[in-house]
């Protein structure tokens, strides 16, 4: 049975570097750690939304690990920032590459694209409680996959939206458990 992430991005999953190949073939059960930099935006609003979605706090060498399961045809994530948790669960998209990833009532549709050695993670659509978001009112996303000289899967996301601004960036990287960073 193909991984999500190969059905999803089809001849382009073999165009990912091994690292990234490998921290997308979930078959079971993955556990990765590392370690990140998590930068908040300013203002209320974003200051409610990281709430209400959970999002890490800011922090420099912030112990991150990352557990991904599948679940039938599609996965869940929990990410784990020094003890903060948030969960995602990522299924196909019906429509075109990428997945689509629930966050309780919200929904968001990853058009997942390999380009340059990375795995970049742009949100074409968005639902509340399965009612589209107008365009206007979707989070914009320059979220990326890669790997570092060392050899480590590598995450860049940065979240914004409209009328906020930035909400949240996490950049850092991810080795499996049992090696080391």
């Amino acid at each position: 049975m193909p991984v999500l992430f190969e059905e999803a991005l089809g001849p382009d999953f073999r165009l990912l570097p091994p690292p990234l190949v490998d921290l997308h073939g979930v078959v079971d059960v993955r556990r990765w750690h590392g370690e990140a930099e998590v930068t908040q935006g300013p203002g209320l609003l974003a200051r409610l939304v990281r709430a209400v979605m959970g999002f890490p706090p800011a922090g420099r060498a912030v112990r991150v690990a990352v557990t991904m399961e599948r679940r039938g045809s599609g996965e869940v994530w929990v990410r784990d920032f020094a003890g903060r948790r948030f969960r995602s669960r990522l299924t196909r998209r019906s429509a075109g590459p990428g997945v689509r990833e629930r966050f309780g009532l919200l929904s968001f549709d990853l058009g997942l694209a390999v380009r340059d050695g990375r795995l970049w993670y742009p949100v074409v659509d968005g639902r509340i409680a399965g009612v589209p978001l107008p365009r206007t009112l979707l989070p914009s996303s320059t979220s990326c996959e890669s790997v570092d000289a060392a050899g480590r899967a590598c995450f860049d996301v940065a979240i914004a939206l409209p009328l906020v601004g930035l909400v949240v960036r996490y950049r850092g990287w991810l080795v499996p458990d049992g090696e080391r960073g």
